[in-house]
């Protein structure tokens, strides 16, 4: 019931923010002023200037803030090596744009009632009304709602702090945190590193046009290159300098907030900006796609030995008792279909733990997550294991079988478990 509440105020929250956009953009038509600038005989023949203009209102009407990296992309193709710092050529098109628009007002759009304007050293567009009292009143209702937004926030914050400490007293978080799967991760003085797997875009360099890709078979640097090397009509596509985290990796964060919440030190970060130092002396929780592991990758060596993860057949090889076993996925996401989630809870090389949640959907993940942090689940789960091995061992491999419709997982079935001897690992 109480994160209900929760969503409600941050629903609320979100409707007041929209409204204020909108009252902002119906205040008078950005698409429509463009559209005549566009049309002018100052811009009408110079399609560089357009291009450029037309990303820097849309720009403006989605409220967000062009970069000079964003544009040199985006607008003009260059490279994703492209350095601000030795290439001016961006902030040289944006100052020969506001003469354009100088030039423009002072001709065919003097009798404008809207004027659009690009302050200097910034790349957002501004758009000014002649009738300044009209300005006023639309500035005066925006500050009353950052009043009441301002007021929300506290008001959702005080909610939350009173949620977070009800939170620790419940017996269902205490039972969750005092399992032995995650007990040592509640009382370890590390910092906690969640790692969301994020997914793997590329772009066309030479045709902005095209836009950014996301191909599910291309999930890293040395897909792209085997890509490039197949097929010529790929040589010109690059990694963009972005990347994009998935439902998949944020839908089961929530369930582990309680543990979050016992720790002081908790950092979050995507999983193609991890670097080999972060395994030494952070707690890690990672939580992600087969397809966006990236350099963790390499802590399912010798377990792990072959992954198919994009359109069409996904498949999953491990190395289990010394012989090769395949699973493969069955159905399709969209419709009844089957995923496998492999959990891998492994000693780090100085006092710390890794603890890994993969899957193929969100089907999986989300599924297996709440299993994993349910105690009536994790006492079945530790059940097992000790009829198996006398005792909940302290690493482990477990894989999931979970049957879904529609990416939500209805059925979920223990396909194996092992316990992990540190010194055998790789």
């Amino acid at each position: 019931m109480a994160f209900n509440n929760v969503a409600n105020y941050l629903n609320l929250f979100y409707l007041i923010y929209k409204l204020n956009a909108y009252i902002m953009r119906a205040s008078f038509n950005k698409k429509e002023i463009l559209a005549k600038i566009l049309k002018s005989d100052t811009f009408k023949n110079s399609k560089t200037y357009q291009n450029l203009l037309i990303y820097l209102v849309d720009a403006s009407i989605k409220d967000e803030t062009p970069k000079e990296y964003d544009i040199a992309i985006e607008v003009f193709g260059k490279d994703a090596k492209f350095n601000p710092a030795e290439d001016p050529s961006i902030r040289v098109y944006i100052s020969n744009l506001r003469k354009k628009l100088k030039q423009y007002y002072s001709q065919e759009g003097k009798n404008d009632k809207v004027c659009l304007d690009i302050p200097p050293g910034h790349y957002v567009v501004v758009f000014s009304e002649k009738d300044s009292s009209r300005i006023k009143q639309i500035f005066t209702f925006q500050k009353m709602l950052y009043s009441l937004i301002g007021v929300l926030i506290l008001v959702i914050l005080l909610f939350l702090y009173k949620l977070i400490e009800q939170n620790r007293s419940n017996p269902a978080t205490s039972s969750f945190l005092e399992s032995p799967v995650w007990y040592d991760f509640a009382t370890s003085t590390n910092r906690l590193l969640v790692v969301l797997g994020d997914d793997y875009f590329v772009l066309n360099k030479n045709d902005v046009n095209v836009g950014i890709h996301r191909f599910h078979n291309i999930n890293s640097e040395t897909d792209l290159e085997e890509l490039r090397n197949k097929n010529s009509d790929y040589k010109e596509y690059a990694p963009t300098p972005y990347t994009f985290t998935p439902h998949l990796s944020l839908i089961p964060l929530v369930k582990f907030l309680p543990l979050l919440c016992t720790r002081e030190k908790v950092e979050i970060e995507n999983s193609s900006r991890i670097k080999t130092a972060d395994f030494l002396d952070n707690d890690i929780i990672f939580l992600g796609s087969f397809r966006n592991i990236y350099i963790m990758r390499q802590l399912l060596n010798g377990f792990v030995k072959n992954i198919k993860a994009g359109a069409g057949e996904n498949r999953l090889s491990l190395l289990l008792s010394d012989s090769l076993k395949t699973y493969v996925l069955e159905g399709y996401p969209q419709i009844k279909h089957t995923d496998y989630c492999l959990i891998r809870k492994i000693p780090g090389p100085k006092n710390n733990t890794i603890f890994m949640i993969l899957s193929f959907f969100e089907t999986g993940m989300s599924r297996t997550s709440t299993y994993i942090t349910d105690p009536p689940t994790l006492k079945i789960l530790q059940e097992k294991f000790v009829n198996k091995y006398g005792r909940m061992p302290k690493y482990f491999d477990c894989l999931f079988r979970v049957s879904g419709l529609e990416r939500t997982g209805l059925s979920i079935y223990l396909e194996y478990y092992s316990e992990i001897n540190p010194d055998k690992l790789n």
